[in-house]
């Protein structure tokens, strides 16, 4: 991540230097602008998931989904350990929720407990599922293209039917773990707010590499390289059925989820929530993940190696499932 955000910042540095000088300071300036936004709407989402989970936690429901989860962790994960148990099926749970970033503590503290167990296939399997991003609610685009207007933000998951399930299972869920924590007298109140500060630390800690990947973002487009590498791979994307419109999205998304996310948020706004152009890009973001953000995060100061048949394999699965989100948004 480090070499190939130092190589862009510097090459659209460099470039927009030569080119429009008079814009190198008002496009850092915006980058940064863009960020702090973007982290208030994601502090937004944060709040609601993570008291949410906090209640999960305080009231034991989450040691009660990891104890009827454990013969299904022990056969997948080959773990018999209590805590890597219960971080497991936190961490699924945020994921089937498209809640990415409520699950990578989850995730660091499972692969920390495995460490332990020295249970490298295990590592390696948390790894794979978490950065092929599956889920059931792919809450953060939703919340998205409701926000732009979307006449039904939900259609990217699947027709209207399916779309009124999911309202109808997040207010479920929400019930359902409000009523266990009120049953097992948990203070509701004081529990829901300190999950909703942990959403508050958590934005403010990501604000800084939002930062950072906008400015690089911005400058990368305004130098003219964005362009360039999306006339050069525009024809094969093409000729794989994704929109030209895509080839940045697709190209940064393994790299950083807040600067796809500038990008999927531009999209919405360009084209319209509705858009044919839109649909493939929210489709394509929540069927992505990270894969070197991710990799990074997890496996940081651990001595897990031989990562790279890991990550070769879920970047040509995630290559796969953009051409297919593609083809699947046109027939729909």
């Amino acid at each position: 991540m480090n070499v190939i955000f130092t190589a862009i910042f510097i090459a659209s540095m460099v470039a927009i230097a030569i080119f429009c000088p008079d814009k190198l300071l008002s496009t850092l300036l915006g980058g940064a602008e863009n960020a702090v936004k973007m982290s208030l709407t994601l502090f937004c989402i944060y709040a609601v998931w993570t008291g949410l989970s906090k209640l999960a936690e305080r009231s034991g429901l989450s040691k009660g989904i990891a104890k009827g989860l454990k013969p299904v962790s022990r056969k997948i994960f080959r773990t018999d350990g209590d805590i890597a148990n219960e971080s497991l099926a936190m961490n699924i749970s945020c994921n089937l929720l498209g809640l990415g970033g409520a699950a990578t503590p989850y995730a660091v503290k499972a692969i920390g407990e495995l460490e332990k167990e020295k249970n490298s296939f295990a590592q390696k399997l948390l790894f794979v599922i978490n950065a092929t991003s599956i889920q059931i609610l792919p809450t953060t685009v939703i919340a998205l293209r409701a926000s732009a207007g979307s006449a039904a933000p939900a259609d990217i998951f699947l027709p209207s039917l399916i779309c009124t399930a999911i309202s109808t299972a997040v207010a479920v869920i929400f019930i359902f773990v409000f009523g266990f924590a009120v049953i097992k007298r948990v203070n509701v109140y004081d529990c829901f707010t300190e999950g909703i500060s942990e959403a508050v630390k958590f934005t403010f800690s990501l604000l800084p590499c939002l930062a950072a990947v906008f400015m690089m973002c911005v400058l990368f487009e305004q130098s003219g390289l964005a362009d360039m590498f999306t006339r050069l791979l525009s024809p094969v994307f093409g000729f794989l059925g994704i929109p030209e419109e895509l080839t940045k999205l697709v190209l940064i998304k393994p790299f950083s989820g807040s600067g796809s996310l500038a990008y999927l948020n531009e999209i919405i706004a360009k084209y319209g929530a509705d858009s044919y152009v839109a649909r493939c890009a929210c489709v394509c973001f929540g069927s992505s993940e990270t894969v070197f953000y991710i990799s990074a995060v997890y496996f940081s100061g651990l001595k897990v190696k031989r990562l790279a048949m890991p990550v070769i394999c879920v970047l040509v699965a995630t290559f796969i499932s953009t051409v297919m989100a593609c083809l699947i948004c046109k027939v729909m």
